[in-house]
């Protein structure tokens, strides 16, 4: 039976297939298969054109008649048959009393938009808002308007308030005004208006003003999804299954390779670059030792050295072995080598980033080792520094506020992301055979048999099973070209078994 060799060559909108004869060489079969790509942008196009705008007019809807049934709980007639212009009864609800139908118009005019929130964020994390046209806005505010009053305004004098509202200048330059303002504007003004007409409205009591405004203020989280304890749903954090989730983004972290039932841990975390480091330096071959491998003491050693050092690069790495072996570098082989044929090796970079940090800061606290993995877990999955501040409060209780503070100036210059492939579970049993032996990674997995009963089943088919294989790719572009490489595949293994 001749041996045969298929060669794939996979892309976006096509599959590319050769088999040759292993013996000698010679090409048996060629060929490729057409396919449409794939286009995520067409994906985001829907989703914001037609999913997102009846999201937002449904969450609309919903808020109106949620202000409706307030007015009515609290012995309020509502009527929004009226004349005058929504900006001009807010403005006047500032200062004068309005009418019951009247409060009712300006606060769901007023609930309609409710502002940005993110802004909020920047400035009280102490950010500046790069943006010209929402300093314009900032600023008057700051002078004591409230956002109702700059609305009418620019209404009366430019016949428009959303939008980019263009005003020319004498000079060429033109400048423009934008309808956008923090959530927190509208809040405020909200309570002026209602503080205002409780003077006139005893139906409008402090429990009132408080369901107001977080009827307006509320938001789901993006990261929450659809759902809730009650109404389970699998596009959300709250699982039909009975699990909740911290982050729907949990899902995109994707499973271990050795542990399907296991995610996947955080490529920043202490264990993965501990793991890392380690799987270096078992590849490496040094001909100056006798069994040309590093010994387990000498490898402590070296961990201790490189985790310990303020700064520890390759070039340095490389020159530690080679005094811990004496030996020359010249005498070290088998580093990873990056595009320009340099080595490359581990070096608890981003560990060693964090406590750089730390030091320079004057913080003295160093957390243990499961807790340092899960504060990188949670850096890595959130990328809200209040969503992050929530998680560090619920799961680290040791963490203090001047840590938690240096780990979220290095996440926004992007120091923690990505994900290893495999997760903590499998690292920690894999970690003493990497100490003890000399073997990397792919031979311990061998050795001890670790995963087998994941692959099993595909090893017992004739032909590849597309569903377990596609069960871990998220993006749609990879997925549909691996669905056609499976085909070609398929419809190869067809064709041999029946010639055969």
């Amino acid at each position: 039976m001749k041996k045969l060799v298929l060669g794939l060559d996979i892309g976006v909108a096509s599959v590319g297939w050769g088999i040759i004869d292993a013996e000698n060489g010679d090409v048996l079969d060629a060929g490729v298969r057409l396919f449409s790509s794939r286009d995520a942008s067409e994906n985001e196009s829907r989703r914001t054109s037609r999913r997102q705008s009846r999201r937002l007019s449904r969450r609309k809807k919903h808020r109106r008649e949620r202000i409706k049934q307030l007015l009515l709980a609290h012995d309020m007639d509502v009527c929004d048959i009226v004349n005058e212009n929504p900006y001009q009864l807010r403005v006047k609800g500032l200062n004068e009393k309005l009418e019951i139908s009247e409060i009712y118009v300006a606060l769901t005019h007023l609930a309609k938009r409710r502002g940005v929130s993110y802004l909020d964020d920047v400035v009280e994390e102490g950010g500046a808002i790069k943006s010209e046209h929402l300093n314009k806005n900032m600023e008057e505010i700051k002078s004591g308007k409230m956002p109702c009053e700059i609305q009418l305004e620019r209404f009366e004098k430019y016949g428009q308030v959303r939008g980019m509202i263009e005003i020319n200048q004498d000079t060429e330059e033109s400048s423009f005004l934008v309808n956008i303002f923090r959530t927190s504007d509208y809040i405020k003004e909200a309570k002026t208006i209602l503080a205002t007409q409780q003077k006139f409205h005893k139906q409008i009591t402090n429990e009132f003003i408080d369901e107001y405004i977080n009827i307006m203020a509320s938001k789901r989280d993006y990261f929450i999804g659809p759902g809730n304890e009650k109404s389970r749903t699998d596009y959300g954090v709250y699982r039909t299954n009975g699990d909740t989730w911290d982050n729907l983004f949990e899902i995109l972290i994707g499973k271990c390779s050795v542990f399907p039932e296991e995610t996947r841990a955080a490529r920043s975390s202490y264990v993965a670059q501990e793991f890392n480091l380690l799987n270096d330096l078992n590849n490496l071959k040094i001909s100056s030792l006798e069994s040309g491998k590093l010994s387990t003491s000498q490898k402590h050693d070296i961990v201790e050295k490189v985790k310990n050092s303020k700064k520890f690069g390759t070039k340095d790495l490389l020159k530690y072995i080679a005094s811990v072996c004496e030996c020359k570098i010249e005498n070290i082989d088998g580093c990873r080598k990056d595009k320009n044929r340099k080595p490359i090796m581990h070096t608890f970079e981003n560990y060693r980033k964090v406590h750089n940090a730390l030091n320079e800061a004057g913080v003295d606290l160093r957390l243990s080792e499961a807790d340092y993995d899960e504060l990188m877990k949670i850096m890595t999955l959130n990328s809200e520094t209040l969503e992050i501040k929530k998680q560090c409060k619920e799961k680290l209780p040791h963490l203090t506020e001047d840590y938690l503070n240096v780990c979220l100036v290095l996440n926004k210059k992007g120091a923690f992301s990505g994900w290893h492939a495999l997760s903590l579970k499998a690292m920690k049993l894999m970690m003493p055979e990497l100490y003890g032996t000399s073997k990397n990674q792919m031979q311990i997995i061998h050795t001890m048999q670790l995963g087998k009963a994941y692959i099993k089943p595909l090893n017992q088919q004739k032909y590849l099973n597309s569903e377990a294989i596609l069960e871990e790719i998220y993006n749609p572009i990879a997925a549909r070209s691996i669905r056609q490489t499976i085909k070609v595949t398929n419809a190869i293994l067809k064709k041999i078994w029946s010639v055969r």
